[in-house]
């Protein structure tokens, strides 16, 4: 059978996008796997509790690289700084309320030059541990004082950032490149004011009545729900949930079957994350990419044997949040409706 140029012309463009596309996902797995490295490291000592410190630096980091080193600096001072403020307004819910409620102001900031989605994998990765309880290491006896309740996870989370740093520097030629895309001002302003009143509320409720289970969730769930544009975060409410159950339900069925094996559950966490990192960076199907990092999550935060238990809160918060973001952006939805009406009648 002969082929025509016309058809040859696409097999090869055909070809060229399927190489390009495997090499550049192959490199961003390896990558995130050698980004990783450090929490294996970790997990393997008496700081294991602490692993997910790690993470909190190494992922906004290396995400931010993609973008320019120079954002990546930025970026791990700025996650320093962020978990140490964390670690020092915990437990008072009023400093974690301010804490979040500037954050969101932070978020319509970076919003503003491009950097959403630098801004809110920094801003994930703390809320996790910022509504949670003190951090403990047998054996360490100095971490459960004021001191060490600060310095260990601002350690953790410097080692991480600083590899990610260098090995993105290693390889920067080779690294896929992401281009900010700025909102107006208006737009950053709306979008950074609603996130801080959320958040700042949420944090309240959360680290006054929901310390002691998984009430960071509800605050992860707003971070990557909401969006500047009402049509992208109709549109969250729907794949966050979906995907948050399934990957809730997929984390906690490995967890059960694997309980007595936290090496293989590590390794099943790294992989969800460096899935979700390649889909983020992909910009895939959103519920996709939830559902992949909800597995991460659940497994790198798993705390006892009744994982059961605490994925069903994590589903639930989820769902809470969901609907909150939903009810406020029906509200706000319904009150510019009705001043567009007016304006046009009158």
């Amino acid at each position: 059978m002969a082929f025509t140029n016309d058809e040859l012309s696409r097999s090869r463009h055909f070809r060229r996008e399927l190489a390009q596309t495997f090499r550049s996902g192959a490199l961003m797995m390896a990558l995130v796997l050698v980004i990783a490295l450090p929490a294996f490291v970790v997990s393997s000592t008496e700081f294991a509790p602490a692993t997910p410190f790690i993470v909190t630096g190494a992922v906004p980091v290396f995400i931010a690289a993609l973008f320019g080193l120079r954002l990546a600096w930025d970026t791990l001072g700025v996650t320093v700084l962020f978990v140490a403020c964390a670690e020092l307004v915990n437990p008072w819910p009023w400093g974690v309320a301010a804490l979040m409620a500037a954050a969101g102001l932070g978020l319509g900031i970076c919003a503003r030059n491009g950097w959403t989605a630098v801004a809110v994998q920094a801003c994930i990765w703390c809320s996790l541990t910022l509504i949670a309880p003190p951090l403990e290491l047998p054996g360490i006896d100095w971490v459960s004082g004021r001191l060490g309740q600060v310095l260990v996870p601002v350690w953790m989370v410097l080692m991480g950032g600083l590899w990610a740093v260098a090995v993105s520097a290693l390889l920067n030629s080779r690294l896929p490149k992401l281009s900010a895309k700025p909102l107006n001002k208006s737009s950053a302003a709306r979008y950074g004011g609603a996130l801080a009143v959320l958040l700042g509320s949420a944090a309240f409720v959360a680290s006054t009545w929901l310390t002691e289970v998984t009430g960071g969730w509800l605050l992860l769930t707003i971070l990557v729900i909401v969006r500047p544009g009402l049509a992208d975060t109709w549109g969250r409410v729907v794949s966050r949930s979906v995907g948050t159950v399934l990957g809730g339900a997929a984390a906690a069925l490995a967890g059960s079957v694997f309980v007595n094996q936290p090496l293989l559950l590590d390794t099943l966490a790294a992989v969800a994350l460096i899935v979700a990192v390649v889909l983020l960076v992909r910009k895939a199907n959103y519920a996709v990419y939830a559902f992949a990092l909800t597995i991460a999550v659940v497994l790198m935060n798993m705390d006892g044997s009744d994982v059961l238990t605490a994925d069903i809160q994590r589903v639930g918060f989820t769902l809470a949040g969901a609907m909150l973001v939903a009810i406020l952006a029906a509200s706000y939805e319904f009150i510019t409706s009705r001043g567009s009406l007016r304006r046009v009648s009158s």
